[in-house]
């Protein structure tokens, strides 16, 4: 769980699990939860190798916060396809699929999903850039696929690229220039170790006690062997604070 010495008296993710289940007639997974934000996976792998990771949409949030529907309705809200693709789906294609056929809406929190397999497949769901439509970002075998806290498909507008960068240090898209820069700068083929070193550079408020919005966790997957390396709270200074691995093989 998160350390208790830290200062905020209800943070919001101060009790992460790492959770593994078998469910019958599924596919096995591990994934992170956090009972205190809706109760629901965070973020998972599945022993297919297939990982399925969320972050918050903050240009959704902040465009087009009327779309928050503050209530549970019928459909899937941000954070139930995470659970599902890891019980259900082996391949980026089947999970592209399943996310096609489902409703979708957001109780509070947009989300972006980054979804990717053991075959080096892997794509970036989001809300198009005006909240009604699903978009689907794929990776290219050139370059990895990168994500922070802005939405992917914007980058194409020109317009809209000018207007995240006004608020990239809320949107996360410093950060992604970051990524880009330093992976610019990474040989290949790609380690965990460089990985680690890679993402550790955008790491948010990384030693900041009092920043309630900051790295709570960093996950590293290996999608060949259906395994992830977990830590929480990277970058703080304390004993303990180290990546541990989970393995469903």
């Amino acid at each position: 769980s998160i350390p208790k010495e830290l200062k905020q008296a209800a943070f919001p993710f101060k009790h992460t699990y790492v959770v593994e289940m078998r469910p019958e007639g599924c596919l096995a997974s591990i994934s992170l939860w956090c009972f205190d934000v809706f109760g629901l996976a965070l973020e998972g792998i599945n022993s297919k190798g297939l990982a399925v990771v969320h972050l918050a949409d903050h240009d959704t949030r902040i465009d087009h916060e009327d779309l928050a529907t503050h209530q549970t309705k019928t459909g899937f809200n941000e954070f139930l396809p995470i659970q599902y693709l890891l019980d259900n789906c082996s391949t980026v294609s089947e999970a592209a699929t399943a996310l096609n056929r489902m409703e979708h809406y957001h109780v509070a929190i947009p989300v972006h999903l980054l979804i990717a397999d053991n075959q080096g497949a892997a794509f970036v769901y989001e809300y198009s850039h005006d909240g009604t439509r699903k978009v689907f970002v794929q990776g290219k075998t050139t370059a990895p696929l990168k994500i922070t806290n802005f939405q992917l498909n914007r980058l194409s507008d020109a317009a809209m690229t000018k207007e995240m960068e006004s608020r990239s240090n809320e949107n996360g898209l410093d950060r992604y220039r970051e990524l880009e820069k330093r992976m610019r700068q990474t040989q290949f083929p790609i380690t965990e170790k460089s990985i680690q070193e890679v993402n550790s550079e955008v790491y948010l408020h990384a030693d900041n006690r009092d920043a309630l919005e900051r790295t709570l966790y960093h996950c590293i997957y290996d999608t060949t062997s259906a395994s992830v390396k977990i830590c929480l709270l990277p970058g703080i200074k304390r004993p303990g604070c180290r990546f541990n691995r989970c393995s469903l093989q």
